[in-house]
């Protein structure tokens, strides 16, 4: 299982971090979600019998708070089981 944002592979790091629950479910989340994290996701699996991929739109939403403006945090997820589907 790989996650691309816009056709770049994301890097586990302090802030990324990929998992897969039961049932298939793949998650990708993002930790301190900034702006730049905005951008077009792809989850993609590859098994001998091929290769599914599942594209999402992100979009970082802003919120004004006493400290400036903000994004709120949240977590791109996509199941791998819709991929097959076309849904994200």
């Amino acid at each position: 299982m790989s996650w691309f944002k816009n056709s770049v592979l994301v890097k586990e790091s302090s802030r990324t971090s990929t998992s897969t629950q039961e049932g298939g479910v793949c998650l990708l989340s993002i930790q301190s979600l900034q702006a730049e994290d905005a951008g077009l996701y792809s989850c993609v699996a590859t098994n001998e019998l091929g290769t599914e991929r599942c594209d999402c739109s992100m979009r970082v939403l802003l919120e004004m708070t006493d400290e400036g403006l903000l994004p709120a945090e949240g977590v791109v997820r996509a199941d791998v089981a819709q991929a097959t589907t076309g849904t994200c």
